[in-house]
């Protein structure tokens, strides 16, 4: 065997192996659309955050915020309107705001408010005593009946500790009647913090919720009824 033939066959069982592929190259900025996308979503994140933060926000904390911004201090002779049909006269140095209903409540969350507040379409008030402690609810009830006074007030009146509640029904109110010295008649149940009355002004049905919190409220009985006998149809 020549030379050349063995030559040959090495050359035969040289294995030759492929060059491995070289990367391409990426042309410049060809990975800016990929972090241009996740910009976008992180800035959409953000947007619906506020969006979602100033719902809660306007939901529960705005109304009365923004009611807060409204309040005035009482001189003792500017009248206050509630509602279309009724005002009143409070003393001096009270607070007087807009009145923020309470539409539903979830505890331990903070409940949701009324809206009507911001656009100025509520129709009660609450007026504020000179100490901060007895607030007082001054409302227009819908339907403006007697029958839906009288229901409103056993309602206020269950769980209050009422006086003059029955043997049978601890927890039902007495609902007293009396009239006014302007004349009106109106009907109320006692409790130890809180009273609840409605007036009948002859164009509607006035709601008064009266609360301490946790003060007795008998010191403040000649407060609320001189609330009371200021009341009168608009």
């Amino acid at each position: 065997m020549t030379r050349r033939s063995e030559r040959r066959r090495a050359a035969a069982r040289v294995v030759v192996e492929p060059a491995e592929p070289t990367a391409r190259a990426e042309p410049p900025g060809s990975r800016r659309p990929g972090r241009g996308r996740r910009w976008v979503t992180a800035a959409v994140l953000v947007l619906l955050l506020i969006l979602v933060g100033g719902v809660a926000y306007a939901a529960t904390l705005g109304p009365e915020q923004f009611a807060k911004l409204q309040a005035e201090t009482a001189d003792g002779a500017q009248t206050v309107a509630v509602g279309d049909t009724a005002t009143v006269v409070p003393e001096p140095g009270w607070v007087v705001q807009p009145l923020v209903r309470d539409l539903i409540e979830w505890p331990p969350l903070p409940p949701l408010k009324d809206w009507s507040v911001l656009l100025g379409e509520q129709s009660g008030v609450l007026l504020l005593s000179p100490d901060q402690r007895l607030r007082v609810e001054v409302d227009v009830l819908p339907g403006s009946s007697d029958r839906a006074g009288l229901a409103w007030l056993r309602e206020e009146g269950r769980g209050m500790g009422a006086s003059g509640a029955t043997d049978e029904d601890p927890g039902a109110p007495e609902v007293r009647d009396e009239m006014l010295a302007s004349g009106l008649g109106v009907r109320h149940v006692d409790g130890p913090e809180r009273i609840a009355a409605v007036v009948d002004t002859g164009f509607g049905i006035v709601t008064v919720r009266a609360d301490t919190g946790r003060e007795p409220i008998d010191p403040y009985r000649p407060a609320i009824s001189a609330l009371l006998e200021s009341l009168s149809a608009r």
